[in-house]
This record gives structure tokens, sequence and C-alpha cells, in this order.
């Protein structure tokens, strides 16, 4: 039994929470300069010039595709071609694409045909569709052929900027870092661990660390009373690369989560961003956005004396 009075002991558990929080705020002011490091003095940098509105790419295609091509089979009743090839919709008619005036589908069990508006041709025109397309006898004799370049350069525009608008990429880095992760709950932080970390993902611009837990670090982490949730209960560490943080704010920003209540930090972010692989990633993604770009571009130049005689500008 100890003879310490309570205020002797008080004063010693005051003591200690000092020094504990004394840990806590050095803990933090190292994950805050690991942050820092990312942005600081970053050769890297998004221009205005290079970031892109893809939905306003779409909605142009569609316009280009509708105002050279219009109407596509002709006005003639027909001339509507459904997917077995037949031009009679009727409400027992196979389902699939369509194409008449516009383009567009027949969903089963109904006589109705949804014609696609010129926002919707760039994701859901088909090659079933490219192959109901007809040529006119007298006028529009060479629509199959532009509908073809157009089909084709779609699909080239879309390869190239699905990743640039933020398609999920793995990437491997060129080497393991080897890094700290504290586990932490709402009072602060609760223990570290070292995992090797190998691969990133990349979403646009952001950054996403995958804590891929062997059984040895799962069993680490459920030993200190930390349980390792699954599903929408975890989530991977994800900030932006190329936004610099005014306020560094380790409630919102660069944590995962383990499960509701714990979440982890990554010492050695600024080690890991700096790899090799991630700059050449991209340096691909820069590549890609311009040759999407310019072949958009020159489909128009292509079309634009169409559009003039038609009369859609």
């Amino acid at each position: 039994m100890t003879n310490k009075s309570v205020s002797d002991l008080f004063i010693e558990l005051n003591a200690a929470q000092n020094k504990l929080k004394e840990k806590h705020e050095a803990i933090d002011s190292l994950i805050k300069n690991d942050i820092a490091a990312i942005h600081q003095n970053s050769t890297r940098s998004i221009s205005e010039e290079e970031k892109i509105d893809y939905s306003e790419i779409k909605k142009g295609f569609g316009k280009l595709f509708y105002g050279a091509l219009c109407p596509i089979n002709g006005v003639n009743p027909k001339n509507k071609r459904l997917s077995d090839g037949s031009n009679v919709g009727g409400y027992d008619a196979p389902k699939g694409p369509a194409v008449w005036k516009k383009i567009g589908y027949k969903h089963r069990w109904s006589s109705r045909i949804n014609w696609m508006e010129p926002r919707d041709l760039f994701d859901k025109f088909t090659a079933d569709h490219l192959d109901l397309i007809i040529d006119g006898e007298r006028n529009r004799l060479d629509q199959k052929k532009v509908a073809k370049d157009m089909f084709e350069s779609r699909n080239f525009i879309k390869e190239k900027l699905d990743k640039v608008a933020g398609e999920k990429v793995d990437v491997s880095l060129s080497t393991e870092y080897d890094l700290d992760v504290i586990v932490t709950d709402n009072d602060g932080p609760l223990f570290s661990f070292k995992h090797k970390f190998k691969k990133i993902y990349i979403k646009g611009t952001n950054i996403e660390v995958p804590l891929d837990l062997d059984s040895t670090e799962q069993q680490l982490i459920e030993d200190k009373g930390v349980s390792v949730g699954g599903g929408h209960n975890n989530s991977n560490l994800t900030f932006p690369l190329f936004d610099k943080p005014n306020d560094v704010d380790l409630d919102e920003n660069y944590r995962g989560s383990l499960n509701w209540n714990n979440h982890y930090i990554i010492i050695g972010l600024s080690k890991l961003v700096s790899d090799p692989n991630i700059d050449a990633y991209f340096d691909t993604i820069r590549e890609d956005r311009f040759a999407g770009i310019q072949r958009f571009q020159e489909l128009q130049e292509r079309y634009v004396t169409r559009l003039l005689m038609k009369g859609v500008f």
C-alpha cells in the first residue's frame, strides 16, 4: 500500500498527463511536418490549362454526332432499324439498340424506344448501333463512314480521358517503403507498428494508400484491443497530391480508418509520394490528356463544313 496522500497522487497523475500530452503534441508535430513535406518545394503541379471538363467534351461529341448525321437513317419509318434488323417496333419486338433519326434503345416488353439526347451518346453509343446505320440512296451517302469515324474517335478519346477524369489506377512503387503506422482513437495516438508499402492507387489527382495488413499485423492490432472492421467501417488513407493544404487538419485529412472509432496515420508519406513511378504515371496522364483533347478537336475540324452546310451553327 502507498502512504501518499490523495493530493500527492493527483499531482503525480497530472504530471503523467502532461507528459502524455507533450508526447501527443510531438507526434502531431511530426505528422504535420511530414504532410507539409509532401507539398513543399514540389515540382508537381496541375495548371488550370491542364484541367478538363470531361462532361463538356461528352456533350460536345453528342452535339457534333447528331449535327453531322441527323436524321441518321432518314425520316422514312421503313429505315428504322431494331436489333434484329427489322423496322417494326411493337410490344413484342426484341429489346436492344435502335437507329432511326437518332440513336436509341428499346427495352423488353415495351413498344417505346428511348431516343438518346446528345449528352448520352458519348457513353452509350455502341458497335451494335453502328451496325444499324445505313447510307441513303440519293443523299446521306457516307453516313456509315462518318459514323464509324466518330465511333472510333470516341473510343480513343474515352480510353485516354477516362484515366485523366478519375479512373482508379493501381500503381506499383519502385521500391518497398518500410514506414511507421500510428493507430489512434478519439483521444490521440495509441501505438505504432512498421508496415511495408508496395503500391498506391491514383484516382484523378488523389493518392490512396492501401494498408494491406498481413495476418501478423492484424493479430498485433487486435491484441492491442483494436478491431479491424470490414466494408464501410474501414477506408484507405486518401489525400490530394497537388492541392497544398493551408492548414493540415488531422481530423479530416491524411488518415485512414480501421473501424468506426480507430484510425491510422502514416509517418513517411513524403518519401512514399516522391517515388519516381508516381511521376511517370502523371507524365503518362498528361500525354493521354493531350492526345484525347487533340483527337476531339480534330474531329470537330473534320466535320465543321458538314455542320455549316446543314446550318447547325
